[in-house]
Formats: C-alpha cells, sequence, structure tokens
C-alpha cells in the first residue's frame, strides 16, 4: 500500500501518514521508522507500507521502502533540535548564562 506522511515528531515518537486508496490516515510509530533504517519521516515523504489494524485504528506495521522524500522541516532536521553548547545557560547552576565569580549575586 502507498501512503504520504502528513507529520512525524521524533521527540514523540509518532506521527500520521495518509494512506492514497483514501483509506483513514493511518498511526505511524518511531520503532516502525526505525526498523525500515531511519530516524524519522519528513512530511510529504512517500512510502509503501503494510497498514494493520491496531487498538486505535489503522497503523502502518512495516516500511517497505520509501518512494519519494518529502522536504525537511523549515527550522531544520529533527524539528528545531540543538544540542546543548558550551555557555548556553546550563540548568541546575551550571556553566553559562551569567553567575560564577565575580557575577552580581543580587545584593
Amino acid at each position: 500500500m502507498t501512503a504520504v506522511v502528513k507529520w512525524f515528531n521524533p521527540t514523540k515518537g509518532f506521527g500520521f501518514v495518509q494512506v492514497t486508496d483514501g483509506s483513514p490516515d493511518a498511526f505511524l510509530h518511531a520503532s516502525v521508522v526505525e526498523q525500515s533504517g531511519h530516524r524519522e519521516m519528513y512530511e510529504g515523504t512517500k512510502i509503501v507500507c503494510d497498514i494493520a489494524e491496531g487498538q486505535k485504528g489503522p497503523q502502518v506495521a512495516v516500511i517497505h521502502r520509501i518512494e519519494e522524500l518529502g522536504a525537511p522541516p523549515a527550522g531544520g532536521a529533527g524539528g528545531g533540535f540543538r544540542p546543548n553548547r558550551f555557555g548556553d545557560g546550563g540548568g541546575r547552576g551550571g556553566f553559562g548564562g551569567g553567575g560564577g565569580f565575580g557575577g552580581d549575586r543580587g545584593g
């Protein structure tokens, strides 16, 4: 069966595809994407897959191949994820974000 990715959020671990034969949209879990050798799917990506009935409705069971790649989101791959860098403000009183020796202690 052929389907087109409507959206996929790798952080949440799921998304949905629109089945091209007019069937209802199907759930796409990250584990199925990973089994196909990928970490994420971009909107508009055309896939050949098997759809099965899941607990809450149709879901992609297996991705056989990718026919056409969609475009990455405007913010870059991974929905705008940016790893922490030195000086980015480190939580819990870590490096960056002011403070430290000689900083204003608010007194």
